[in-house]
């Protein structure tokens, strides 16, 4: 009878540590993703605000073009520079949405980080 119950005991051990495992893979795996979408972001943060800078710099008069699929297109330096602002506006809230994102994964991973550790600690104390 007690056989009995330690086995069932670790057969629901290992289950649950197989279910928690996964869960924090799945975890790791968007934490990942989440990353990956924030560094990309950042870059093309980055990149507008030296496209901002430059645009600063000419004179109302200069002569801009935009590329547009393969075709080089006149563009005027007050659009030019709208353009550049509402794309920073743009890339600025996706960040802070991301950041948002990544604190609660990152949260999550810890908490699932501990969860797998625990029951790993449990798994092996039957085995």
């Amino acid at each position: 009878a007690i056989l009995e119950e330690i086995e069932v005991k670790m057969a629901s051990t290992s289950n649950e540590h197989e279910l928690i495992t996964k869960e924090f893979l799945e975890t790791q795996k968007k934490f990942e993703q989440i990353n990956e979408r924030r560094r990309i972001l950042v870059a093309q943060e980055s990149e507008n605000q030296m496209v901002s800078k430059e645009l600063e710099l000419l004179e109302s008069d200069a002569v801009i073009y935009k590329l547009v699929g393969s075709v080089m297109v006149k563009q005027s330096l007050d659009d030019a520079k709208s353009t550049v602002s509402k794309r920073l506006e743009y890339i600025t809230g996706e960040i802070e949405s991301v950041n948002k994102s990544f604190e609660s994964l990152q949260s999550k991973l810890v908490e699932k980080s501990n969860q797998v550790s625990y029951n790993y600690q449990l798994f092996i104390t039957f085995f």
